[in-house]
């Protein structure tokens, strides 16, 4: 494979979202420009040898090589994880927060508590298929 071509199978990409797309590291860095933006923005699909599935993220830029760079940095991470064992296996959150109503349940005489469970159970269905792991990586940066 080329070190830089249109897709990873070498067919050219034509999703309606998708102005432009790239691989590098022989399939392992994908780029693509998401053209449903008012500025387009790079995206990166990355995929670690040792590392099942895939990891999409947002290099939040529009210049294409900053996105290279982001993606680049992300792919050593997943390398040096895959490598070490430190994959994302992690137990997800679902099991922590249905740990923490099953415990605390019984004492719903507490108005605390019962609000904290009320929280828990609607912020279920939004995190609870991540790992915690997963959850503080894509946690906001604040200056």
């Amino acid at each position: 494979m080329d070190l830089l071509t249109d897709s990873p199978d070498g067919k050219s990409e034509t999703g309606k979202n998708v102005l432009e797309s790239k691989t590098f590291r022989e399939g392992g860095i994908y780029l693509f420009l998401r053209g449903d933006y008012k500025k387009p923005i790079w995206m990166c699909r990355i995929k670690a040898p040792g590392q099942t599935g895939y990891i999409y993220r947002s290099t939040r830029s529009t210049d294409e090589h900053q996105a290279y760079r982001f993606a680049d940095d992300l792919y050593h991470q997943q390398l040096v994880k895959a490598y070490s064992g430190k994959t994302e296996k992690g137990t997800k959150v679902s099991v922590g927060i249905d740990a923490y109503i099953d415990r605390f349940e019984t004492k719903t005489d507490q108005l605390s508590v019962r609000y904290r469970i009320l929280l828990l159970k609607r912020v279920l269905t939004h995190i609870g298929k991540q790992t915690f792991d997963g959850l503080c990586q894509r946690a906001p940066k604040f200056p």
